[in-house]
């Protein structure tokens, strides 16, 4: 219920966005409904914006959208040379995410290589449980691919992946699966399919996510030769959808 005087969160979305260019309105309308959603709780947001001034402009209206019910948000730019490892840039998220309800990271298409994104996916599980916050990655098309190829567990993990372009023309993030790349073993797989159990049930998860969530335990089943439950898992991500 909104109180008097408040601005109903479709309104609040929409003013800090109309002036953006029309192909980047609703890609902002969702990126500013998720924010709001999941103040102060960990999620991953990947977001496609190869034009810089486009770039700012558009965290500098999310930034407005997202303090409006009191989170703070915080900009970390990645070049420069002041983080050299990715566990640089771990202890800097905990750090901001002490404050900070919304951290934008800038710089990642040149700073990520495949070493880095590899050290994100394996310490993922700390980094959601320690940093409480929504965090933006601002990369490329060749970026988003390079994550989805080297990080398959993080990249299951994303809240959304958003382009974000002055014209509609310019193209969009690859749509390929990588889910199919999966060389762990059986009992990594098992240990896995335990822990989305448990992530499934968080009431706070995003729809889109824990659809997503669904359909990798459904892949996990079928290569552990469990056909009855992955159905069950495909047919929970559909309900989701």
């Amino acid at each position: 219920m909104t109180g008097a005087g408040a601005i109903p969160l479709a309104q609040a979305v929409g003013d800090a966005g109309a002036l953006l260019p029309s192909a980047c309105q609703e890609g902002f309308a969702r990126v500013a409904k998720l924010i709001r959603a999941r103040l102060g709780r960990f999620q991953l947001m990947f977001l496609d914006c190869r034009d810089e001034r486009l770039r700012d402009r558009l965290i500098a209206d999310l930034d407005v959208f997202a303090t409006a019910p009191g989170g703070r948000v915080a900009r970390l730019d990645l070049d420069g040379g002041r983080y050299q490892e990715f566990a640089d840039l771990e202890a800097a998220l905990r750090q901001l995410a002490i404050t900070h309800a919304v951290i934008h990271i800038c710089g990642g298409p040149v700073w990520f290589d495949a070493a880095r994104w590899a050290s994100f996916n394996i310490r993922r599980e700390a980094v959601a449980r320690e940093v409480k916050a929504t965090l933006l990655f601002w990369l490329n098309e060749e970026a988003i691919a390079a994550l989805a190829r080297v990080a398959i567990d993080l990249w299951a993990w994303r809240a959304a992946v958003v382009t974000f372009a002055s014209t509609p023309s310019l193209p969009s993030p690859p749509a390929a699966d990588f889910r199919q790349v999966d060389d762990r073993l059986a009992g990594e797989r098992e240990r896995r399919v335990a822990f989305l159990r448990e992530a499934v049930l968080a009431p706070d998860l995003p729809d889109e996510l824990r659809a997503e969530l669904h359909v990798e335990m459904g892949d996990l089943f079928l290569r552990l030769g469990q056909p009855a439950p992955a159905l069950r898992a495909y047919q929970d991500a559909l309900r989701e959808t």
